[in-house]
């Protein structure tokens, strides 16, 4: 495993095994967008999904349920959670 954090979207895409995080992920989503960050998930394995997935404890899904989502499942899950951070900054 990569052991470092990756801290841009071009080490991200250059990393043999990139260790992504939530924080990297919302900092991304606030530099670029959700586009940008779904772009880049949609990119990683589903074992990364999942382990990311872990760390959003607002997800609808928990436990057991990511460990059985699938790479669909788990993207919808990114896409709706960062769309509401979206809406959110919008009605601020």
């Amino acid at each position: 495993w990569f052991s470092g954090t990756v801290t841009s979207p071009s080490a991200f895409l250059f990393a043999p095994t990139p260790q992504i995080s939530r924080e990297w992920c919302d900092a991304l989503f606030r530099e670029e967008g959700a586009a940008r960050l779904m772009e880049l998930l949609g990119s990683c394995s589903v074992v990364k999904l999942r382990y990311l997935a872990r760390s959003y404890p607002e997800f609808e899904i928990a436990g057991r349920a990511i460990s059985k989502a699938n790479r669909s499942r788990l993207l919808k899950e990114f896409e709706r959670w960062y769309d509401r951070q979206a809406a959110e900054q919008t009605a601020q």
